[in-house]
């Protein structure tokens, strides 16, 4: 079953009504502000102390950025909009090592009362934390946001030239949706890419599902079927898929580190490993189960609006 053919099918769960005419320019412009106030303020918290918290608020403020930008790119693609998310891009992969460690040390103390062989692989990822804290202190007191700024000066004015008047901004409204519906079907293609409890695939899902969920969300106020309960279930979405990447990631680091400290004659952590397994796989059969909730967030391209 092709892509369509699977949209199809649930087509009747989503319809999509008229496009109200709302003030495209105001709200676009706004987005960007707003996303890039919050993403300088969140990169002053995190100058100030990295915490599981900020790092996360952090991490989260960039992509809702970028996904901003990528909406921007769609109706006028200019190399600014590409170097301040190259840019940008470059800024997130910073907080990757340390933020999975923190949600790995938050899921063993839980373990630790029923699992107490996790004592000592806990205290190895309170090193590691302590190790990338420190390290990335380093990279974030050296992050400037000038040049990024200069970018953001620049899509200013460009988009406030091409939405100048409501024709202009119909037109690229329908280009900005049509963009969106891309995002979409790169979620649906990376869905039907998954074989049984890929745990990798689904990871891949959710990258691209991130990317479409924050596009959504910036131009949520144009479109109203997307609701404010839409969007928490889209949240809800993504979280399951997160969680089962958390998950990968702990069983995967947990067995690296068994394996370093195991001796002939004994398999110390082969309890939490198991239970690490049963967890992982729990996850995956709940998000499997559910995944078709994905047609319920965004209505299939009809053939008329892919011409």
């Amino acid at each position: 079953m092709n892509a369509q053919q699977l949209a199809t099918r649930v087509s009747t769960r989503v319809s999509r009504p008229p496009t109200p005419r709302r003030d495209l320019r105001t709200l676009l412009l706004d987005a960007l502000h707003e996303r890039w106030r919050t993403f300088r303020a969140e990169l002053k918290r995190c100058q100030k102390k990295s915490s599981e918290e900020t790092v996360h608020d952090l991490r989260v403020a960039m992509r809702r950025l970028m996904s901003t930008l990528d909406l921007l790119a769609s109706i006028q693609p200019a190399g600014n909009l590409r170097k301040a998310r190259r840019r940008l891009k470059k800024q997130l992969n910073l907080f990757g090592p340390l933020r999975d460690v923190q949600v790995q040390l938050l899921t063993v103390e839980k373990m630790l009362p029923n699992f107490p062989e996790l004592q000592e692989f806990y205290a190895y990822l309170v090193k590691r934390d302590r190790k990338l804290v420190r390290r990335l202190d380093v990279e974030v007191q050296r992050l400037r946001t000038s040049q990024l700024t200069k970018a953001i000066t620049a899509v200013t004015r460009q988009v406030d030239s091409l939405l100048a008047t409501p024709a202009m901004q119909q037109d690229k409204l329908a280009v900005a949706i049509s963009a969106v519906d891309a995002a979409f079907n790169e979620v649906v293609q990376r869905k039907l890419g998954i074989a049984s409890a890929d745990s990798a695939a689904i990871h891949r899902m959710r990258v691209a599902f991130k990317k479409f969920r924050y596009m959504v969300e910036s131009l949520a106020p144009m479109l109203d079927w997307v609701t404010s309960k839409r969007l928490r279930a889209m949240n809800a979405f993504q979280t399951s898929m997160g969680d089962i990447q958390d998950a990968e990631v702990l069983l995967s680091r947990t067995m690296i580190f068994a394996h370093k400290h195991s001796t002939e004659s004994s398999a110390p952590l082969a309890g939490a490993l198991e239970n690490l397994a049963h967890r992982r796989a729990m996850l995956t059969d709940s998000f499997l189960a559910s995944a078709d909730t994905l047609f319920t967030f965004w209505p299939p391209v009809s053939p008329r609006r892919r011409s």
